[in-house]
């Protein structure tokens, strides 16, 4: 089982930067924290390869590339131009069959991110992609907190309205991860770099269980890290380490 991460935010985050060799799908879907919403090729059922194209504002430092909710089935990923530079592992799927798919390469600066899809999961369908997300690892934990010490909890945001007969209805507006965290015994490096991350008091992207198999549940929301940084030496000793909580709060919707 892989580490949990904090990366950087998505640097994908606006429609200007985005242009894509057919359809006229919506860019915005590709960016917006909602899976549910998603860019699709529009008449476009042909098998043959399609473009996505972003180009960055300026020169950017990417380190991972995160689809989710798509259905493609051979794919690649370039920088700088289509077929010019390969990352390094290089992104070349011919059989995927996951509708969520997470890579991690060595860092690179680059001006522009080439996504070309072969082809999709069926033939004769549209393509479809719910969030495309290029962002930077900031901080790759050292340990992953013990079973009893972490508790994610989807928190779905209601309305609830109790009717003339004493009856209850609701209106369920939005799900969202919250994440209560105990790390115990770590040592004064981690403990040092999650108080930077911490000391910046800006939103990351938080993978709980990064891993580019086929069991990956595609979750990578953004979140903010709202409570205190209460990390203190374990036992009350300089020699066992330190202990402290992280509490997470997914961000609302671009």
């Amino acid at each position: 089982m892989a580490n949990m991460e904090f990366l950087r935010v998505n640097q994908l985050n606006t429609t200007t930067m985005v242009t894509a060799s057919t359809g006229t799908g919506t860019f915005a879907n590709m960016y917006d924290r909602n899976t549910n919403l998603s860019y699709s090729t529009i008449g476009y059922t042909s098998n043959t390869s399609s473009l996505i194209n972003i180009v960055f504002p300026g020169p950017t430092i990417i380190s991972n590339l995160i689809l989710l909710n798509h259905n493609f089935r051979a794919y690649r990923a370039f920088y700088n131009s289509l077929t010019a530079n390969a990352f390094t592992p290089a992104i070349n799927v011919s059989a995927n069959s996951q509708s969520s798919s997470y890579f991690l390469f060595a860092s690179v600066t680059v001006s522009s991110i080439q996504l070309q899809v072969d082809t999709p999961m069926s033939a004769d369908i549209e393509r479809r992609l719910g969030e495309f997300i290029l962002t930077e690892r900031r901080l790759q934990w050292t340990v992953n907190p013990a079973y009893d010490n972490y508790r994610p909890v989807t928190r779905r945001a209601k309305v609830l309205h109790k009717m003339p007969d004493g009856g209850t209805t609701v209106f369920n507006i939005k799900n969202k991860y919250d994440y209560k965290i105990k790390l115990e015994y770590i040592s004064s490096t981690f403990r040092n770099n999650l108080q930077t991350v911490w000391n910046e008091a800006a939103p990351l992207v938080f993978l709980p269980f990064p891993t580019t198999g086929s069991d990956w549940d595609g979750q990578c929301p953004e979140v903010i890290w709202p409570s205190d940084f209460d990390f203190r030496h374990g036992e009350n000793s300089k020699t066992q380490g330190f202990i402290g909580d992280i509490e997470l709060m997914e961000t609302p919707s671009a």
